[in-house]
């Protein structure tokens, strides 16, 4: 009479056939393994100990407090993740495009626009990998998830279908902010496909990232996380107080745990 219980898979209840056994500890607000949380545990090791580099595009999506959306703004994400650590992030469309460059010891910005560039001197390389950085630290900074539907996003042409978790999401301990995470969870793979993070302070606002296409351990070229100012640009608030924190500031973007509590290097 126990048979089924005694075989059934701890997704069962998150609606998840089973795929992926994996044995992890859940978190103290978890007290048996047929939760969501189960669902955001495996992201998480899926992510630690498969994957050595990541190269993604896609959108993002701005609304603000009246809930208008700003027009997308197209994406692309080289990651590395083995040694040596380092990212690269480009925003290819819209009035304000650019290229971030971050090699380990500095992180580099580029404004088309303007033909100027900012050398910030930090080894943090979050600003440059975010959201993908943000998945590891999902079961410490996403609380009590639930379900939320289910949703299509289309990635390299295909549609896929997706599970849609929402939790209120904490940076740290001492994180008063308030802030809902939304995420569209590919059942098979165990990828994001979509990361939608609503906050209500200062003003509020969502920001919503589709991916369009994900790609796991290529072979990342690299000249691309090399900067070389483009003839004629110019270096602008060179290793001021004032670029280091709006570099300090980056890191601490939606979703993005700062150094002082990230638990992973990037």
């Amino acid at each position: 009479m126990h048979v089924l219980q005694s075989c059934w898979h701890p997704h069962g209840s998150a609606g998840v056939s089973p795929r992926h056994r994996v044995a992890a500890a859940l978190p103290g607000n978890v007290s048996i393994a047929r939760d969501f949380a189960q669902l955001v545990i495996d992201v998480r090791i899926r992510w630690l100990s498969i994957h050595t580099s990541w190269r993604a595009e896609g959108y993002i999506v701005m609304s603000g407090p009246n809930g208008v959306q700003h027009s997308p703004e197209q994406f692309r994400i080289d990651y590395q993740v083995s040694a040596p650590f380092r990212a690269r992030f480009e925003i290819t469309s819209g009035t304000n495009p650019l290229v971030r460059i971050c090699d380990g010891a500095s992180q580099w910005t580029y404004y088309p626009s303007t033909k100027s560039y900012v050398r910030v001197f930090l080894p943090q390389i979050g600003p440059c990998a975010y959201p993908i950085n943000a998945w590891p630290l999902l079961s410490i900074t996403l609380r009590s998830p639930i379900a939320a539907g289910e949703d299509r996003v289309t990635i390299d042409g295909h549609p896929r279908e997706c599970k849609v978790v929402r939790g209120t999401f904490s940076a740290s301990a001492n994180d008063s902010s308030r802030r809902t995470l939304e995420m569209c969870v590919d059942l098979t793979t165990k990828l994001i496909l979509r990361y939608r993070m609503e906050e209500l302070a200062p003003q509020p606002h969502t920001q919503t990232i589709t991916f369009s296409s994900i790609q796991r351990d290529v072979a990342l070229d690299a000249e691309r996380f090399r900067f070389q100012a483009p003839e004629g640009s110019a270096e602008v608030a060179d290793n001021c107080a004032a670029a280091k924190e709006c570099a300090r500031a980056a890191c601490r973007l939606p979703g993005v745990p700062s150094p002082d509590t990230a638990r992973l290097r990037a």
